[in-house]
């Protein structure tokens, strides 16, 4: 059984391996400096949330992130959870899901 540790997301340290799970998971690859710029455009305001699942040696296996722009509907927030292909099936997921959820209620969601 993997032994997962779900902790908040450091900026811009999580950007690599956060980088390697998305261009591990999607078609359309992306850097570390591009998810940092997008980060940039985010209007001040912007409710936002990264939590990262490690295992016992602090190898992130995936990741969560839930966010709310000022100019959202009230109780809407976006979420994006991904793992890495080679520790899915393990649970990873549905801890972050889980956390990503938490998080989204505690700040009044009604829709994720």
């Amino acid at each position: 059984m993997l032994n997962i540790h779900l902790t908040p997301g450091i900026l811009p340290t999580d950007l690599e391996p956060v980088t390697e799970i998305l261009n591990a998971v999607r078609t359309v690859q992306t850097t570390p400096e591009a998810l940092n710029r997008e980060r940039d455009w985010w209007p001040a305001g912007t409710v936002a949330h990264l939590v990262v699942a490690r295992d016992g040696a602090g190898r992130v296996l995936g990741f969560g992130e839930a966010h709310r722009f000022p100019n959202t509907a009230s109780g809407k927030f976006y979420a994006d959870v991904a793992v890495h292909p080679k520790y899915r099936g393990l649970g990873v997921v549905a801890a972050l899901v889980s956390a990503v959820e938490r998080f989204c209620a505690d700040c009044g969601a009604r829709r994720i």
